[in-house]
């Protein structure tokens, strides 16, 4: 069966909610291709806060948002959340191989 090629260019995102204890959630969702391009060459801490900004859902967060979560939030918190997106990304299993490695380190 052929397939609808509209169809092809709607957004296809896997989402999820990350739990934060005593909080709530913020729900996220995983990267497009173009979005882990952006992050490649950049350093860890702003790779890391750029993709919490483009994968959050709700609420949305701006790159000085996430930023501000970084500073404020334990390290193994935020290491969760930035680990949450790459596994929605697709991007956990292969991650040594990934352009993302820099945020994993």
């Amino acid at each position: 069966m052929a397939v609808d090629k509209d169809l092809l260019f709607e957004p296809m995102f896997d989402e999820d909610d990350f739990e934060i204890p005593g909080r709530g959630s913020i729900r996220v969702r995983g990267l497009s291709s173009a979005e882990v391009h952006k992050i490649k060459d950049e350093p860890p801490k702003k790779a890391e806060c750029m993709i919490v900004a483009m994968a959050s859902v709700d609420p949305l967060f701006t790159e000085e948002e996430a930023a501000r979560l970084q500073r404020k939030w334990s390290a193994g918190l935020w290491k969760r959340l930035v680990e949450q997106v790459q596994r929605l990304s697709g991007l956990a299993d292969d991650a040594a191989k990934s352009d993302v490695q820099e945020v994993r380190e």
